[in-house]
C-alpha cells in the first residue's frame, strides 16, 4: 500500500474516532429528562481536542471537520490543538491541565488513561438508556 494511501487512511480512522468523541459528548442521556442532561442547553462552550496529526493535509481534515460539527453544534467550538504526543497527554494529566478531548495512535495508553480515571466513560450519555 503506498504512504500516501496509508496517510490517508490515518487521517480517516483518526477523525472518525475524533468525531465519534465529540458526538458522544454532544448526546443527551436517552430516558432521562432534559432537565436532568442539559439536553437543549445552547449556552456556548468550548472544548479543547488534542491530536497527533500534524502535516498540513491532516490538520485540515480535523478542520474541516470540526466546521462541520460546529455548524450542526454552533454553539460548540472545539480547538483543535495539533502535534500533541501522549507525553504530552501524559504530562497535563499528571499536571491537572488535561485537554477536553483527546486522540493517541497507542491503544495501550488509552487503556491506561481510562483505568486511571484519567479519562471518564461517555458511554451513559452516548447510549440510550431504559427506565425500568
Amino acid at each position: 500500500m503506498s504512504e500516501s494511501r496509508t496517510a490517508r487512511r490515518t487521517v480517516a480512522a483518526s477523525l472518525l474516532a475524533a468525531t465519534a468523541l465529540l458526538a458522544a459528548a454532544c448526546t443527551t442521556g436517552g430516558a432521562t429528562s432534559k432537565a436532568d442532561t442539559g439536553a437543549g442547553d445552547t449556552t456556548p462552550v468550548t472544548i479543547t481536542f488534542w491530536h497527533g496529526l500534524s502535516s498540513p493535509h491532516e490538520i485540515a481534515s480535523v478542520d474541516a471537520v470540526l466546521a462541520a460539527f460546529h455548524k450542526k453544534y454552533p454553539y460548540i467550538t472545539v480547538k483543535a490543538v495539533a502535534a500533541q504526543t501522549d507525553d504530552k497527554v501524559n504530562q497535563a494529566i499528571r499536571g491537572g491541565t488535561a485537554p477536553d478531548v483527546a486522540s493517541s495512535f497507542n491503544a495501550a495508553n488509552v487503556g491506561g488513561w481510562c483505568s486511571s480515571g484519567a479519562f471518564q466513560d461517555l458511554t451513559r450519555t452516548s447510549r440510550p438508556t431504559t427506565s425500568t
